[in-house]
């Protein structure tokens, strides 16, 4: 819990991500296995299912209708754009992030007491899996004001459902922040140095649909080609990159 996530993976860069669970799953995985990898890709199996358990339960709870919840996990589960998540052991804190991301969604804004201390534990533990869990938050407002409509808008509300939510992300930045020296994302390679923001946008616009809206929506696998020569900085006036920007926005 205080080194950062770099210097496991053996990585020649700064120091820029904090996942000490998926750390710890693997320490308790080596002293079971020791190097031998059939147990961590089962373990990743059963990450998967459990995942893809919790995203019936959160269809059923946002359609409350049986059949809509089990399509809705039957496609999540065999989808070819979760192959990188389950495949690789090392993507381990996706699936994390995922598994206490959703329990965060399915407990918040219940009315017993257990769920009511579950449900920001649930969300600190997802954090401390992978950084990109801090959407989370923002999905469990999404879901208050489908169900909830004004009532969830009200001061009242929103300091009873978001104050321990607060504190949790809250008290995560400030662990990153102590572990890694900073609170933001660094990388040994300085993607858009001189780069205007209207050429930013427009770029990040056709790399989302690239890499990750279409694999999700055609159901193809997600590739790891990152590098210039795949998804070149685009200018400003780039109408094709600021209209996927706006479909990506749209599809979230």
């Amino acid at each position: 819990f205080s080194t950062p996530y770099t210097h496991y993976a053996g990585l020649n860069r700064p120091a820029s991500d904090h996942r000490p669970m998926p750390i710890a799953t693997f320490a308790l995985e080596w002293q079971v296995a020791g190097s031998r990898p059939f147990l961590y890709h089962l373990d990743n199996a059963l990450l998967h299912a459990l995942v893809t358990f919790l995203v019936g339960l959160l269809a059923w709870r946002v359609a409350r209708e049986p059949s809509a919840a089990l399509w809705t996990g039957l496609v999540f589960a065999v989808m070819p754009v979760h192959c990188d998540n389950v495949g690789s052991v090392t993507e381990r804190s996706s699936l994390l992030a995922l598994l206490f991301g959703l329990g965060f969604l399915l407990t918040h804004d219940r009315t017993r007491a257990s769920a009511r201390i579950a449900s920001p534990l649930l969300l600190g533990l997802a954090l401390l899996s992978k950084e990109s869990a801090v959407a989370f938050p923002f999905l469990a407002f999404l879901l208050d004001v489908r169900e909830h409509g004004r009532l969830a808008l009200t001061p009242t509300a929103l300091l009873r459902r978001y104050l321990p939510v607060a504190l949790v992300c809250a008290g995560w930045w400030l662990l990153r922040l102590y572990v890694i020296g900073t609170a933001t994302y660094v990388t040994s390679v300085s993607y858009f140095a001189w780069t205007p923001w209207a050429a930013i946008a427009p770029t990040m616009g056709r790399f989302f649909v690239a890499a990750y809206l279409l694999p999700i929506v055609l159901g193809y696998h997600v590739g790891s080609d990152y590098s210039f020569a795949s998804f070149p900085t685009s200018e400003p006036g780039d109408l094709l990159g600021w209209s996927a920007l706006a479909a990506t926005v749209a599809a979230a």
